[in-house]
């Protein structure tokens, strides 16, 4: 039997496969499918393979000792061959707007008067 891999795409599905044609959405989703590997025996030699784009992290993806191969096994997370996955928690901002002079800040430089740009923090 060939060593198992799963696939993970920023426009994956949670609920597939996690195969070449129909990824993972989620490194979460991917780290319980290689557990699941681990617990049936399966998981000596695994690859999961990130498609290029960005991966946003809604919360902290933890890894433990479950998540280790067994003696003389690999498990490896990697980029899929000339792809550039990036994995970030940073939160996007929006609707950026000029804050006028009369409203910038007592503390702020007078050489920021009128050049000061504010957007919401979610």
């Amino acid at each position: 039997m060939a060593n198992p891999s799963f696939w993970l795409a920023p426009g994956g599905d949670d609920r597939g496969p996690g195969d070449e044609t129909q990824p993972f959405a989620t490194l979460g989703r991917a780290r319980d499918a290689v557990r699941e590997l681990l617990r049936h025996g399966r998981g000596g030699e695994v690859t999961v393979l990130l498609r290029g784009g960005t991966y946003r992290l809604r919360e902290p993806v933890r890894f433990g000792l479950e998540d280790a191969a067994p003696p003389g096994g690999r498990i490896v997370y990697t980029a899929a061959p000339g792809e550039t996955p990036v994995l970030s928690a940073g939160v996007p901002l929006g609707g950026w707007q000029r804050v006028a002079a009369a409203d910038t800040p007592a503390e702020a430089p007078e050489a920021a008067r009128g050049r000061l740009w504010a957007a919401p923090f979610p």
